[in-house]
């Protein structure tokens, strides 16, 4: 194993190849042909296909300074190379200044805020859960959440302290994961605590007991977990509001928290082929966890054991951004 500076080390070692001494013209022409050109143009491409691939491990400063420096060594030593230095150069750039993408945040209807035109906040004024099937606020939830799992990274899986500084800049949608987890939950307590009837509380909660439930068959559980967590704090701050709910659907209730309260178990849950959206906080605790047992580094090497349990994670949600709902999205809904 070998740290990404020791390698570039090599590949210069390498480019600066033996030359034969004392070469008669034919000697030399002969040996740049078939042997000069053919190894700096093969090195030249390792490097900007690495640059390309994998443009993370070139986030350190030092190292940006070092392939400046060398490839500047290597247009020295070899004139004829000018153009595949300079395209090195330009996708190192590129590659640096190319920001993480993240996802176009679309938002059901009757979520819309300030940002929203006048002519969609007045279409959806007044209009929640009630206006709308629970199968349908069930899809369109989650195709909001397929949004953002579908543009994590492999990348956004090495943060070193999980913190919301770090996470904004390496790992903005697994960030916006959670943000979006938050904003989920807070919609569900307003939408019961803002009705001043209590049958219309009753009913409200009734039906996002019901949404939660369908997201859980979706096997979309972040955003079931979301709604079942703002349920969780109405239950535990108004249970006067839960005292008419029906039996069955407090029992549907129960059932899904006791899934929030050990949220390991959600994990046995997403087995099969189907589409999944997983509960990111235990995959995000996962990788705290890799980060805080095995360090960066063994010495001056990169500790690969640390790599690879953290692309076991992203693994996992790779397989799962390969199969993608197929829902619609609804003009009605948003």
């Amino acid at each position: 194993f070998s740290n990404a500076g020791e390698l570039l080390d090599l590949l210069h070692n390498r480019f600066d190849m033996p030359k034969p001494a004392n070469p008669s013209k034919q000697q030399k022409d002969k040996f740049m042909k078939t042997r000069l050109m053919p190894i700096h143009l093969r090195i030249c491409n390792v490097v900007k296909c690495w640059i390309s691939t994998y443009p993370s491990d070139f986030f350190d400063e030092d190292l940006q300074s070092k392939v400046i420096n060398i490839t500047n060594e290597w247009a020295e030593m070899n004139s004829n190379i000018k153009a595949p230095i300079d395209q090195i150069k330009d996708t190192l750039e590129k590659k640096l200044s190319e920001p993480l993408p993240t996802p176009e945040c679309r938002f059901i209807g009757f979520l819309a805020d300030a940002e929203e035109s006048e002519e969609l906040q007045s279409f959806y004024k007044g209009k929640g859960v009630l206006d709308f099937t629970e199968e349908l606020i069930a899809e369109q939830l989650t195709l909001i959440e397929q949004n953002f799992f579908s543009s994590i990274l492999p990348r956004e899986c090495l943060c070193e302290t999980w913190e919301f500084d770090e996470m904004s800049e390496k790992a903005p949608n697994l960030l916006a994961m959670k943000e979006n987890y938050e904003q989920v939950r807070c919609w569900a307590i307003t939408e019961v605590i803002e009705q001043e009837d209590l049958q219309k509380q009753y009913s409200i909660l009734t039906s996002l007991v019901s949404v939660a439930e369908k997201l859980w068959g979706m096997k979309n559980f972040s955003t079931s977990m979301a709604i079942t967590s703002g349920l969780q704090f109405l239950n535990e701050k108004f249970p006067e509001i839960w005292e008419w709910v029906p039996a069955v659907i407090l029992s549907k209730f129960k059932e899904l928290e006791g899934f929030l309260r050990v949220p390991k178990k959600i994990k046995l849950h997403e087995k099969g082929d189907g589409s999944v959206i997983p509960l990111i906080d235990t995959y995000i605790n996962q990788l705290n966890g890799i980060t805080n047992l095995l360090t960066e580094k063994n010495g001056n090497l990169i500790n690969f054991e640390r790599r690879r349990k953290q692309y076991d994670v992203y693994k996992i949600f790779k397989i799962y951004q390969g199969r993608p709902y197929t829902y619609d999205y609804d003009g009605a809904c948003g």
